[in-house]
């Protein structure tokens, strides 16, 4: 069965602009999960990338007739989002949170550094090539902590290990993530701040 040929994101935006809103969904398909693989490395939660990500597509949406059809719908997209991202980063800072708001910061200087967001995609590439290259058990490991969120303690009860153990298993696969990352001659994040 032939597949049909995938309508051009300007045709798309074109037909939102004419009164068509459903069509819209069509863009937020195509790039959610594009969007999201950017913004979760420049967020430290799942719920904050969740955010961001649903505010650049409102964004966007209230901001269409700004977009130029002849360009492609994500990078523009992608940058509606990395600035708001930044601009959510800066108001932090101002407010003197430590910790967790000096680690954002640095995160928004290194998205000053990579305007384009091509090093955060070829990061995000590489990633989830390391990702599928771990024993499934590991990857689904590594999920539920940094993706869910899930408690190290929870972990251990589950995996029916000590807490320390557990602990160890995490940081042996994250080393090996990291190592992984870089073969593939991306730097990863964190490396460059002395993390």
């Amino acid at each position: 069965m032939a597949q049909e040929p995938e309508v051009p994101d300007a045709a798309i935006v074109a037909r939102v602009i004419g009164g068509d809103r459903q069509a819209y969904g069509q863009l937020v398909q195509r790039y959610q999960r594009r969007l999201r693989s950017v913004l979760s490395f420049y967020c430290l939660s799942p719920d904050e990338v969740e955010e961001f990500v649903q505010d650049a597509f409102v964004q966007a949406y209230a901001h269409l007739s700004g977009y130029r059809p002849e360009s492609p719908f994500f990078p523009w997209l992608k940058t509606i989002a990395l600035n708001a991202l930044r601009m959510e980063i800066r108001r932090r800072d101002t407010e003197g949170r430590h910790g967790r708001a000096y680690l954002q910061y640095l995160l928004a200087q290194r998205m000053d550094e990579d305007e384009k967001g091509e090093a955060a995609e070829a990061r995000a590439e590489a990633l989830r090539g390391c990702l599928s290259d771990l024993q499934p058990e590991h990857a689904r490991l590594l999920e539920a902590r940094y993706r869910e969120g899930r408690p190290v303690e929870e972990l251990a009860r589950r995996e029916q290990i000590s807490l320390t153990a557990m602990k160890v298993r995490l940081f042996r696969l994250r080393e090996a993530l990291r190592d992984c990352i870089e073969r593939h001659r991306v730097p990863a994040i964190g490396r460059a701040e002395g993390a």
